[in-house]
């Protein structure tokens, strides 16, 4: 990259900080500034919409945008179907953060009541035609921070809420793909979760596209530039598997 120097030209104040993330993911008021993945969210939405879609898992390797795409992509266009999305936000208490999530829509546990029950209890009240997603991003984290406790609490919450939604409750896991073997113990509880139908694999970008993802990003930000720049960045970025998101947008910071 040493060559890039002479693309760059002064740049504007940005008009919003939101398009340059470095590392940090996009969240769900970022999915203006969220470009790129629009197929795989499309993908994603359609896919859970299905009467037979009951669980799937999105993975890729670090630095990917899994956790951009489920938030700043993927939650919010379920939303705006009318589809009600809890998410969990505690990777040591899993179930207890669905439940406050979900608390925080308005629903109300009873006293003493579990976890998993008040989620259980809350979907089997869906009418026809209303949809509830659980979305569990970094589950690897959970597994390994919880262990045996956690498998067991995932198995409970999946078991129940499934069991008593008439169809109308979904789950969707968010994995780093070399993590993706510490599933095989919660799928040892509940069963086959993730046929290959139901995995989704978050990639690297094509050079083109890493391209026109960084144009977009830099003429989001304020950020002036001559021709060209985009184009010499994704092909300095570019190695055997394509352009990571994360190397995109810390470069994209830089400038």
């Amino acid at each position: 990259m040493r060559d890039l120097d002479r693309y760059i030209v002064p740049a504007v104040a940005p008009a919003s900080a939101a398009p340059l993330r470095g590392i940090a993911p996009y969240g769900e008021v970022d999915r203006g500034a969220l470009t790129g993945r629009d197929g795989e969210r499309d993908e994603l939405v359609r896919a859970i919409m299905q009467d037979s879609f009951r669980a799937g898992l999105v993975y890729g390797e670090r630095g990917a945008g899994k956790t951009s795409l489920l938030h700043a992509g993927v939650i919010p266009a379920l939303r705006e179907q009318g589809v009600t999305v809890v998410v969990a936000d505690d990777v040591i208490a899993p179930a207890d953060a669905l439940a406050r999530d979900l608390a925080a829509g308005g629903a109300r546990a009873t006293p003493g009541e579990a976890a998993s029950a008040f989620l259980a209890r809350v979907v089997a009240t869906l009418t026809p035609g209303q949809l509830a997603v659980f979305v569990l991003d970094d589950v690897d984290r959970m597994l390994a921070a919880g262990g045996d406790a956690v498998v067991g609490e995932l198995n409970e919450v999946y078991a129940r809420v499934v069991g008593r939604s008439a169809g109308r409750a979904r789950f969707v896991f968010g994995c780093a793909s070399a993590e993706v073997h510490r599933l095989g113990a919660l799928e040892r509880r509940t069963g086959s979760l993730f046929p290959p139908t139901a995995r989704f694999e978050v990639g690297r970008w094509s050079a083109p596209a890493a391209a026109d993802v960084l144009a977009r990003l830099l003429a989001d930000a304020g950020v002036g530039c001559e021709p060209g720049l985009a184009e010499a960045v994704a092909g300095a970025l570019h190695g055997e598997a394509g352009v990571l998101p994360a190397a995109l947008q810390l470069v994209a910071c830089a400038l």
